[in-house]
């Protein structure tokens, strides 16, 4: 997982990979082969943000509607990734290869 903070507002983007794949990919997706899926997430209006640790491997995430805003949740080891959101998008999905010990 990663995490970038915007310095200038007040939103934060997540990106994640997985090697769990879409049962009906794309069609351009099919051009050439892939094994992961990488995806970004732009939550918008943070209100509140707790973290704790720095490594979050593999996280369970979860979003939650909560009284017109959004709480975001990312679980993984003894880390966590909690925040309020006015707004969350997807901003970008894309397939790539990468080798097998990676995923």
């Amino acid at each position: 997982m990663d995490l970038h903070f915007d310095e200038r507002g007040t939103s934060a983007t997540i990106g994640l990979s997985t090697g769990d794949l879409p049962s009906h990919p794309l069609p351009e997706w099919e051009a050439k082969p892939f094994n992961s899926l990488t995806f970004y997430l732009v939550c918008e209006e943070i209100a509140e943000v707790a973290l704790n640790g720095w490594q979050l491997p593999a996280p369970t995430l979860q979003l939650t509607p909560a009284a017109a805003r959004v709480c975001v949740v990312a679980q993984g080891g003894s880390c966590s990734l909690r925040l309020t959101a006015g707004s969350v998008r997807v901003k970008g999905v894309k397939t790539i290869l990468v080798s097998e010990t990676a995923i």
